[in-house]
């Protein structure tokens, strides 16, 4: 494979321990990016994926669990939603990568724009405005 930053990252949606189930997964390819690189992935329900979350529009999509935590009985937190970044075989030399991450907390100040940045709303506000930039 051609040097690299990281030769592949995923974002996977998962059930908790003990069960682990994967529910759904994106591969690096999967995901288009804007004209700057940046991307924007939607995690939600089926029943709340909003209409512009497509890859027509530019946005991938990835389902939360429709079995919260997987677990059969009263202790399972049905909202429970788990997601996995997997950044995999990165290079020593890339000063933003995750491997230069030895504290919690300090992960925004080591990968600067590559730092995975996350806001919640609602299907019908990301349906009106799409994503935030």
């Amino acid at each position: 494979m051609p040097a690299a930053q990281t030769q592949y990252w995923s974002m996977v949606s998962c059930e908790a321990m003990p069960s682990s189930h994967i529910v759904d997964a994106l591969t690096d390819f999967q995901v288009p990016l804007d004209k700057d690189g940046n991307y924007t992935i939607v995690y939600s329900r089926k029943e709340d994926r909003p209409a512009n979350a497509t890859d027509a529009n530019g946005v991938a999509w990835i389902e939360w669990s429709p079995r919260g935590e997987g677990i059969d009985g009263p202790k399972n937190r049905p909202d429970f939603g788990m997601l996995m970044i997997r950044i995999m075989d990165t290079d020593p030399a890339w000063k933003q990568g995750p491997a230069h991450v030895t504290q919690p907390g300090m992960e925004e100040q080591v990968m600067g724009p590559y730092y995975p940045r996350g806001y919640y709303t609602t299907k019908d506000e990301f349906e009106a405005s799409g994503p935030k930039r």
